[in-house]
Formats: structure tokens, sequence, C-alpha cells
């Protein structure tokens, strides 16, 4: 940079340790909505998944966009805007100084701002460079494929060799492999690499929407938090290597997956036989992209909130807010979101028939005029409101019974039905009382494990799995099941 040599500044040094080869140092132009303006910038992929931008920008250039000059008869005053104009960057863009990669940044929000003398930082949610070197890209050992670095899988403990992923019997499989030997040098580093054969992607998707899908399920069956950190895409005249901002990465932490006993007995061709047998809905055509991204939402906040160290309740309190919003995508899906149990002209003929009666019950109630209203309404609601409605153990149920072409019904008896009323029963008790039902911590902790199994049955059914899974309740009641994270004796309760 003109003022600013390489290696990274301290302003970018304090966001470490990070990757140096996602380390940029770049001459180019800053959009904001509604002035563009020279700069020089540094951007980074830290060891959180973050993207940091340190932006110079000259002294005029500050004032433009962030001060006001004010100028009196002998003297010159500066005064910060109110409300601080130019928080948000469209994109920057420009040329890195040592190789000449083109430089991408993309939704930029302020961070910190600087002064005249120091720059300002921002962070993104997305960055690319560009590659158009032909030396590079002749000797390219990936061609025609999407490469794409994971955190959240080590080689040593998950996947001991490469592996294969089929995922299409009519086409190419994934290729998940090791990036590096050495040892883990800080968190979320990404050990593995996935390759993607570019003619393995089914109509109408996206690399990023497959992998994430990809990712998303192993990390339900291993339980980690397995993500995609870095993507390479070489064509014949460039390679594009993308960055994305990722939130709450946990890729040093584990929970009991729903597939496979990590690190214990680990199985990994349990997982690719559980990942195939998902994807067989995408080749079928039942699971569009848009589907596909919604329930891979579901399953990232059920994974993160695995991990969280929080307490129970606090689980509790996040994941069954999580099966509802699952449970609302799917109805939406399905046109479910206006139908009632009872019509609206029944609810008015019941209404009618039953109000005089009511009103006259209740006048003759001890208290004063107050009191006899609020009862009242209350009732008028309760009637008008709550009877038509489905409850949510009502959703439920035809959640998986309408799945029954799909999933044999003798499915839903043997893993899911009996399990729904104490799962409402523990919802609606953390929600409103705070706590567990039962008085004993073994009833307090079975009815945690319970309520742990039912978005991965929901995720099961979307994807028409009816194969081996871990059934946490079964490994608790015969005692093999120590704690959120282990697991004692021999996976013998997988179904």
């Amino acid at each position: 940079m003109a003022k600013y040599e390489y290696p990274p500044s301290h302003y970018i040094q304090s966001y470490a340790p990070f990757d140096e080869t996602s380390h940029f140092v770049v001459v180019g132009k800053a959009e904001f909505d509604e002035v563009t303006v020279d700069c020089e910038f540094e951007v980074v992929y830290t060891h959180n998944c973050e993207i940091i931008v340190i932006l110079y920008f000259s002294q005029q250039t500050v004032w433009q966009l962030f001060w006001h000059k004010t100028q009196d008869i002998g003297s010159t005053s500066y005064d910060l805007r109110y409300p601080i104009p130019n928080t948000r960057l469209k994109r920057l863009s420009g040329i890195e100084e040592r190789v000449g990669f083109e430089i991408i940044v993309q939704d930029c929000s302020l961070r910190n701002l600087g002064g005249f003398n120091i720059p300002s930082t921002f962070t993104a949610s997305f960055f690319q460079r560009i590659d158009k070197r032909t030396s590079v890209i002749e000797s390219y050992p990936y061609k025609n494929h999407y490469v794409f670095e994971l955190t959240g899988i080590d080689f040593d403990t998950d996947f001991p060799e490469q592996r294969s992923f089929p995922i299409n019997d009519d086409r190419p499989a994934l290729i998940l492999e090791s990036i590096h030997k050495q040892k883990r040098q800080y968190d979320n580093q990404p050990l593995a690499r996935l390759l993607m054969p570019k003619d393995t992607l089914p109509e109408g998707w996206t690399p990023e929407d497959l992998v994430d899908l990809w990712c998303a399920l192993v990390s339900l069956a291993i339980g980690r938090d397995v993500r995609w950190v870095e993507m390479e895409d070489p064509t014949e005249i460039q390679i594009i290597a993308k960055w994305r901002f990722r939130s709450n990465v946990l890729g040093m932490n584990n929970f009991t997956g729903l597939i496979c006993l990590n690190p214990l007995d680990f199985d990994p061709t349990l997982a690719i036989t559980f990942v195939k047998r998902c994807f067989e809905s995408i080749q079928q055509g039942i699971i569009s992209p848009l589907l596909s991204s919604n329930y891979t939402l579901a399953i990232r906040h059920y994974v993160n909130y695995r991990l969280m160290k929080q307490r129970s309740e606090d689980h509790a309190r996040l994941i069954g807010t999580t099966i509802e919003e699952l449970l609302t995508v799917w109805e939406n899906t399905q046109n479910f979101e206006s139908e009632t149990i009872v019509t609206r002209e029944e609810m008015t003929e019941i209404w009618t028939m039953t109000e005089k009666i009511l009103y006259q019950v209740v006048e003759n109630f001890d208290g004063d005029k107050n009191r006899k209203k609020k009862i009242k309404d209350k009732m008028k609601y309760l009637l008008r409101r709550e009877l038509p409605r489905f409850r949510f153990g009502d959703r439920l149920e035809r959640y998986f019974l309408s799945h029954e072409q799909e999933m044999p019904l003798n499915w839903y008896v043997k893993n899911v039905s009996s399990r729904l009323p104490h799962f409402v029963e523990t919802r609606n008790m953390v929600i409103h009382v705070g706590k567990f039902p039962g008085l004993e911590n073994e009833t307090k902790h079975w009815h945690y494990l319970n309520l742990l199994m039912i978005l991965p049955l929901m995720i099961f059914t979307l994807f028409r799995y009816d194969g081996s899974y871990i059934d946490l309740t079964e490994y608790y009641k015969q005692g093999n099941y120590s704690g959120r994270g282990g697991m004692r004796g021999d996976p013998k309760n997988a179904r």
C-alpha cells in the first residue's frame, strides 16, 4: 500500500490468528449508496469465520463521508455528522498489490469508525479473489470440480482416510479428503476439503445450495459443526475463490450425533449412507433448493444450540422454537396456514348458541362488573380463538402423518407417536414454568433427551429416511448415556 506495508497491519493482526493466504492488501474503490470513493483496504478471513475489512481513506474523503468541516473567520472546526452516514458499503473492489488478484468484497457494515489518521473497520458478508494467471490455471489439480474447505471435520477422529460420498447413482460422488498433515493451529481451522464434480449438480441447484445441505446433514449425523468456509471455482480463464461470513462457528465442539457415535465407535459408512439416502429426495425432485435452504437453516440452529454451553432449560427453549419454525415453514408449503379444525361459519353458530347461556352463568358469580367482564372476555377468546385452531401437538401429529405415503405408518408408530405428548408437555412446562416435568433428576433428563429427538425425526421424515439412527432416550434408559457430550458402552440401540 502507499502508506501501509505488508505483512498485515497491526489493525488486522488484532483479529489473529488467521490463514495469511486469506489476507489481501488492495487499492480500489468503495461504493456506498450515494457515492463511490477511492480507497485502500485490507481484508482477511479470521479464525472465527468473520470477514474483517480495514479501510484507509484520504483526509478529504473522511470529511466527505463522515464529518462536517466548518470554517469561520480565523478558525476551522470539524464535527461528526449524526446520525453517522455511510455505515454500509455495497461493494469494495480493487487490485491486490503483491500478485495482482482482483478482489471484490460485498455487503459491509461499519464496525469501528476511524478518524483522520486511523482507518475505519467494517465487517463483510462475502468476498472473493479472482486469479487469472495462466500458469496457475493450467497447473490447478482439481479441474472440473468445485472445491470447498471445511471446518468441523478432523480426519484423526472423524474420517480416518479419504472418503467418497455418493449422492446420486448416475453422477460422480463427492470426495472428502484431508488438507493438512500438521495439527490444528487455531480454532475453526479448515482441515478437510470436499471435492464436488461439476457434473454432479442437480438441475436448478447451485454448488453452495448442495454443499450447505451436505454440511448440515453431516453435522446432524456426527455431532459436529461442519461448515464450508472457502470455495474455489476453476474455469478455463480464471479461478474464483470465495469466502463467506459464518456466525457462531463451534468447529472444536461436539455432541452425540444422531447417526454415528463420535468419537467412540465412529463408523463413517453410517454417515455416508445417511447422506446418500437423504439426497435421494433431491434426485426425485421432492426437495427444491428453496426448501433445502429452510431445512438446512433448521438443522444449523439445532446443531448450534446442542453445542452451546447452556443450561438444559435454555437448550429446550431454543430447540423448541426451532421445531415450531420448521413446522410453520412446512405448513406454508402445504397451504395449511389458514386451515382450522372448526370453520368460521361453524364457530359463529356455536358462539351464537352459547353466548347468552355463558354470560348468564357469569352474572351469577361473585365480584364486581370488572371481574365479570374479564371472565366473559376470556371465555369469548377461548371459544372464538382457541377452539378453531390446531394445537401444537395436533400440528406435529399432522406433520408426521402427512408423510404416510413416503414413510410407513408403522415407522411413525414405532419411532414418533409415543414421544409427541411428552415433548409438548416438556415444551409447555419449560416455556411457561421454567422447568422440566417430573420430580426426579432421571425423569427430567429423559424429558430433555426426548425433546432433543423431535427435530431430527422431523428431518428424517422430510428426507424420507427410515434407516438406523441413535435414540438418545433408549441409551439413557439402559444407562449408557452419560451426558450431553458423551456415550458409554456399545451402540446397541441404534434403530
